[in-house]
């Protein structure tokens, strides 16, 4: 009827949900920066059904879920290596997105000077020259991985050069990243001149000890990109510089004329910079990648393709689109890893970020820097993992303190370089117990006390170069007049030692415990200087008492050591077969080189295997040896007291035949293998050996009954 109604209405009003994210931006974090601060920097672009956008933060409040990097699964963004990233997130609320969303976007982590995360003194106002006394990176030391030490510093509003870590007379409390013990990587400034006491003590964990160079080029000779290189990215301009619009904009070729030719080391490598943004007359370009596939050229040298010098990338952090990028090796075409760090990175072709903010672009190389004069008192004590120092290019190096690598996992040191180095200080090298090869510089004058003291897998020690043996020929150090007490104590793998008269001072017992040890002299006896301790060549102590000073072989014995014995380095090649060759060729794949320590007996033309290095593994025992040219063939019939005892490296012993199914084996030592806990073959028992000890065997916990000769077995059968 006729009236007034009220009539409701319900309605829903559909907003338009999510359906795809993008990456517009490029995003790049300092190496070491803090992995939450900088996810909740970065953000995306959501669009939705309707094409209308909204930028949201990557946080876990927001709906994001990372979930991996470069392919693992991860809870947590990494920014302790260098390089570009690809991360992946999910969007999983349905309520805002028509499905559960899953993207990928690329981040950087670039080396940047962070002199925050320090305090500094100043050293020298005058030649505004400061030092590092102490770091925050304490306050978060569970997860460093890695230090950049920064260039330079502020101080009052003035600026100095760092040249400094630590204190030059500090101790254990002074050590600036002492204790870090999650710390693998640091990467000094070029300008570092002093690493200083306890620095690195007891970081059990870093591995690497690098230089960041500051890289500049000159562009002398350089093709620079031309815009016909690139393209955009998008038609719409990002934004405005002046009066130019800027673009972004992705490389779609490159000359082989854009690279600069770098001869460092008499080596030459080529630097291919890519800025960026490039200017050119109507517009700016940013770079924010390259077109997928694209392959670098080869640089030319002398107008030749050169298709093997390493080509250095440097690219801006600018990059965020994950391409393809491909370079030529020979015929085959290799992709050039850009995401996850260029550390391991071993292709020709090596792409490197840098911070497009800064435009500080840093070539890392993995040898300590030129400007560097001294390593303090045990600056890299007990480091556990660091198994290489590159000091090659420390030309300026001229003091290694006391400890300074002691307990370090120091594999090998080169020193040839180091011309400025006079003096090796005590325990420098103290309990490196995975050294093996030691190269000194020709004008070393001391060897200080315990300077490689308990380097029990020391083998070699040269001069100048690998090859020129220690007191040999090149060898012989023409200023050195001192080693100190216990100098090469506990060296156990060391087999000969050759010394000279022009050294003053060999202290006591320089070589005690030097079980394998020969040492030759080129004077006799009754010359032995003045200076030399009267128990220089003691060698005795309760695990080994019977050698109460290691054997000497004076220039008038004609090669015989002072207690009989023509003491002789056989040097052969194990095959991969067991069988036995001599050495001086090339090894192959599954070869070794073995040298063996004998005893000749020069009347009866036998030979016994005495007290052997702690390196051998897999040892074969020869029929006959030959002292290096001389025809005469010495029958090895007899393994002596001692000779392999408590070689824990040991596993496997074989026993050469002199014939069919002889041996001229016929004895086996006094406690010649005991404590050999890790032994577990020998063939022994395929032979009749006479006389074997009863305990020469005790306490190899790993060998079967049926291969220990000193065994009684019931089933004369079984042998064998």
């Amino acid at each position: 009827g006729i009236g007034t109604y009220m009539i409701s209405f319900a309605y829903i009003v559909r907003v338009p949900k999510y359906e795809k994210v993008e990456q517009r931006s490029a995003f790049s974090v300092p190496l070491n920066g803090n992995p939450t601060t900088f996810r909740s920097g970065l953000s995306v672009i959501m669009i939705r059904e309707d094409g209308s956008e909204q930028q949201l933060a990557l946080t876990n409040t927001n709906g994001f879920s990372l979930t991996q990097v470069n392919g693992r699964g991860a809870s947590a963004l990494s920014t302790d290596l260098l390089g570009f990233y690809s991360a992946k997130f999910e969007y999983n609320n349905l309520n805002l997105a028509t499905k559960r969303l899953e993207f990928s976007v690329i981040y950087s982590v670039v080396l940047q000077e962070d002199p925050s995360l320090f305090t500094f003194d100043i050293i020298n106002a005058f030649e505004k020259t400061a030092k590092i006394t102490a770091t925050s990176l304490r306050e978060q030391a569970s997860t460093v991985r890695t230090v950049v030490i920064p260039k330079t510093c502020t101080i009052d509003g003035e600026t100095y050069t760092v040249t400094q870590i630590g204190e030059k007379n500090g101790d254990i409390a002074s050590g600036v990243f002492a204790g870090l013990t999650n710390l693998v990587t640091v990467y000094l400034s070029s300008n570092i001149r002093f690493i200083g006491n306890f620095t690195f003590a007891g970081c059990v964990n870093l591995k690497n000890v690098y230089t960041a160079q500051e890289t500049t080029t000159t562009g002398e000779g350089v093709t620079k990109l031309e815009k016909a290189n690139f393209k955009r990215y998008s038609d719409k301009a990002v934004g405005k510089d002046g009066d130019k619009d800027v673009y972004e904009a992705i490389v779609t070729s490159v000359p082989a004329t854009a690279y600069e030719a770098v001869v460092e080391r008499g080596q030459t490598h080529y630097v291919f910079t890519l800025e960026s943004e490039y200017e050119f007359d109507d517009v700016i370009y940013r770079v924010v990648g390259f077109e997928n596939g694209i392959t670098m050229p080869n640089p030319v040298k002398d107008g030749k393709e050169d298709t093997t010098g390493d080509v250095y990338m440097y690219l801006p952090s600018s990059i965020y689109l994950q391409t393809s990028t491909y370079f030529m090796d020979g015929t085959e075409k290799k992709p050039i890893p850009q995401y996850g760090g260029i550390s391991d990175n071993v292709e020709r072709f090596r792409a490197i970020v840098y911070d497009s903010a800064s435009e500080y672009r840093a070539r890392v190389y993995s040898r300590l820097n030129t400007a560097l004069e001294d390593i303090g008192n045990s600056a890299f004590a007990r480091c556990s993992s660091l198994t290489s120092v590159d000091l090659s290019s420390s030309t300026n190096l001229a003091l290694l303190g006391p400890s300074a690598f002691g307990q370090s996992g120091i594999t090998s040191i080169d020193l040839s370089n180091n011309s400025l180095l006079t003096d090796l200080a005590a325990s420098t090298f103290g309990e490196c117990v995975a050294l093996k090869q030691v190269i000194l510089p020709t004008g070393l004058k001391s060897i200080q006390d315990s300077c490689f003291n308990g380097c029990v897998s020391l083998v070699d020690i040269f001069v100048g170069e690998a090859g020129n043996v220690f007191g040999v020929g090149d060898g012989i150090l023409a200023q050195l007049s001192y080693i100190g007490n216990a100098a090469f104590s506990r060296c156990t793998s060391l087999l000969e030692m050759h010394l000279w008269r022009g050294i003053e001072t060999v202290g006591n017992r320089a070589f005690a415990t030097c079980y394998a040890l020969t040492v030759y002299v080129d004077f006799i006896e009754t010359a032995t200087p003045a200076g030399w301790n009267n128990m220089w060549d003691d060698c005795a102590n309760d695990v080994y008492p019977q050698a109460e000073t290691v054997p000497v072989v004076y220039s008038d014995k004609a090669g015989v050591a002072t207690d009989g014995n023509y003491y002789y380095v056989a040097e052969y090649i194990v095959k991969a077969d067991g069988t036995i060759e001599a050495a001086g060729r090339a090894l192959k794949a599954g070869e070794q080189i073995v040298k063996m320590r004998f005893a000749l007996d020069l009347d009866n033309h036998t030979a016994t295997v005495v007290r052997q290095s702690s390196y051998l593994t897999n040892v074969v025992i020869p029929a006959t040896v030959s002292k290096e040219g001389d025809e005469i063939a010495f029958e090895v019939t007899a393994i002596g007291e001692y000779a392999f005892k408590d070689q824990t490296n040991l596993t496997s012993v074989t026993v050469q035949e002199s014939g069919d199914k002889t041996t001229n084996l016929t004895s086996i030592g006094d406690s010649a293998f005991m404590g050999c806990v890790n032994l577990a073959t020998t063939n022994f028992n395929d032979f009749d050996i006479a006389n074997v000890a009863h305990n020469s065997f005790s306490g190899c916990t790993s060998l079967p009954d049926a291969m220990n000769p000193s065994v009684e077995i019931a089933d004369p059968g079984a042998k064998g």
